[in-house]
């Protein structure tokens, strides 16, 4: 995925270059005639990014060629970047002239080192743009052209990724179509019912699976069923993510306590950790820790400590994608979560593409959603993402090109549903933005800005 973020350094080059040619520095020894043959590639490179970032997914010729490119543009960057600190060094040294360093400076910076310094960058810049024109040239062979297709106004995934507000650290928050999970629940439930499955008052019961499959989703319905609130006297819900953070864990446990049993909204700052072990006492409790990633056994056992004192059959629910990280916490048998059925992931996906039964079933729409639920692996999220695409195709046609061309080659591996949601990734006219925000971590607040 690495590849996505070309066009952000592209644009910056196109600007840099752009700047650097209206400058002195970029009109000496054909440094400015390179800049703008430079210029020009870097144009007519970025022209054909956008298909060549869609068609790498299926197309390993045009990956290589993108991380060829990927190479060389970056390469260019921090040559044009080089360029402008010159420039800055430059005008720093013409600014100060009482500064005997400054003089110093501008004796070693003569006339001749200059013009050394900009036939060196010119030769340089010519070099990385010989490069590119080739790279470019390249690009015929892939059958690359301009890309008209522009961002299609797919308002319902725009819609769906601007709404999606609600944090995961609201158990109470649960996805309407929660397909084909009733008989995982079930068995999750035995084992959260069963009192006396270890020597331990408080056990741990892990829910594992890759990304997708909906084992938040899941962990949310057991949450919430009745049988659930019966059984435990107290439930406490905490989204971890990559943080594990006990002070944070410990402090969220104990908001979530007061607010049950003392009806008090916030937690003060001076609460320390001991008077959770000590209300919790006696108490059988169901703890969720959702999207754990943590494999430093000793920050676990910290925490474990503080969570000792309730009364047998407490359980601790943990969801994660990693075998590791569970390993460290108990010896218990995870539950392994699975993708679905392929009657729901069918179900499913003619779901979230708003189709009738009577508009699919026993159709040729049926066998073509058989084929496209087998490629997404039978994973919940990819499903659901492809659905809302193909709200949008109406005919079987539609359908049948989507799948023998958009779709094409995309094969969902057993731990990585990335190639699929990339689809819908590329049709995002926001997709930079996307990138940047990526690089946060998960639950990091994020302050607007004006």
């Amino acid at each position: 995925m690495a590849e996505l973020i070309l066009g952000s350094v592209v644009s910056s080059i196109t600007e840099q270059a752009t700047s650097l040619i209206s400058r002195e520095i970029g009109g000496a020894l054909g440094a400015k005639d390179e800049l703008k043959k430079l210029w020009d590639t870097v144009q007519a490179i970025k022209a054909v990014l956008a298909e060549a970032e869609r068609r790498q997914v299926q197309d390993k010729a045009i990956r290589d060629w993108l991380k060829k490119v990927s190479g060389a543009v970056y390469e260019a960057d921090d040559l044009l970047d080089d360029y402008s600190t010159e420039i800055k060094r430059r005008r720093l040294m013409e600014g100060n002239p009482n500064n005997r360093m400054m003089k110093e400076l501008r004796t070693f910076f003569s006339s001749f080192n200059r013009v050394l310094y900009n036939f060196k960058m010119a030769d340089r810049v010519k070099s990385i743009r010989e490069t590119l024109n080739t790279i470019n040239q390249n690009k015929e062979k892939y059958n690359l052209g301009e890309d008209n297709t522009g961002n299609a106004p797919h308002n319902q995934i725009r819609d769906y990724m601007e709404k999606k507000k609600e944090r995961d650290d609201d158990p109470y928050f649960c996805q309407s179509h929660l397909f084909g999970r009733d008989d995982d629940s079930k068995k999750i439930c035995t084992r959260l019912f069963n009192d006396s499955t270890s020597d331990e008052n408080v056990s741990v019961i892990p829910i594992i699976g890759i990304g997708g499959l909906g084992k938040t989703a899941l962990a949310k319905q057991i949450y919430n069923d009745e049988k659930v609130d019966k059984h435990f006297s107290l439930k406490f819900w905490v989204c971890v993510s990559h943080n594990f953070d006990e002070k944070i864990i410990l402090k969220k446990i104990l908001q979530q306590y007061v607010q049950q049993c003392d009806g008090i909204k916030k937690v003060e700052e001076d609460c320390r950790a001991d008077e959770l072990r000590k209300k919790i006492e006696g108490k059988k409790y169901l703890l969720v820790l959702d999207d754990v990633w943590n494999e430093n056994r000793g920050i676990w056992l910290n925490l474990e400590n503080y969570l000792k004192n309730g009364a047998r059959g407490s359980k601790i629910l943990v969801t994660a994608r990693s075998e590791s990280v569970v390993k460290i916490m108990t010896r218990d048998i995870p539950y392994r979560l699975e993708g679905l059925s392929m009657e729901n992931s069918l179900a499913l996906l003619m779901k979230m593409a708003h189709k009738k039964e009577d508009e699919w079933k026993n159709q040729i729409l049926e066998e073509i959603g058989r084929e496209i639920v087998s490629k997404c692996g039978k994973v919940p999220l990819a499903i659901m993402t492809i659905g809302r695409l193909l709200c949008y195709k109406y005919t079987e046609k539609d359908w049948e090109i989507f799948n023998s061309q958009e779709f094409a080659g995309i094969k969902q591996e057993t731990d990585d549903i990335l190639p699929t949601l990339k689809l819908s990734y590329d049709i995002l006219p926001s997709s930079n933005a996307l990138l940047i925000v990526a690089y946060f971590p998960r639950t990091m607040s994020l302050a607007q800005l004006s």
